[in-house]
């Protein structure tokens, strides 16, 4: 995954160079956390021209959110201003992503492609 984020990195310098689109998605997570009652979000990180890093939800009913991140190191990530300690680590040999508190992992939600699919996060 340091390899993508590097590619990222010249991406933004080239976008930015000949005007083309300021944001790249870093990638793409289906995390089924209520799957009793069938409620998923969907999690994306995306990198902007001025090189801040945000992660996007977005709900299965309709509603979503945006937070800045901080890279911590180790492919781990880190909600600025987080309340309970949220952080993100991106699993190197699947490319799933776990989601962790200050106790640990709280569950893993999986990869997806970097381009939205029809019905890709049920």
């Amino acid at each position: 995954m340091k390899r993508v984020l590097c590619a990222v990195t010249f991406s933004l310098g080239l976008a930015s160079s000949i005007g083309m689109a300021s944001e790249v998605t870093i990638g793409r997570w289906c995390d089924a956390f209520a799957p009793s009652v069938n409620i998923t979000q969907t999690i994306e990180f995306v990198t902007s021209s001025n090189k801040s890093l945000t992660i996007r939800r977005s709900f299965s009913d309709g509603s979503g959110s945006e937070t800045v991140l901080e890279e911590l190191g180790n492919e781990t990530y880190a909600e600025a201003d987080a309340s309970f300690g949220e952080k993100y680590r991106i699993v190197p040999s699947t490319g799933d992503l776990q989601l962790l508190d200050d106790d640990g992992l709280i569950r893993t939600a999986k990869r997806l492609e970097n381009a939205p699919q029809e019905g890709e996060c049920r």
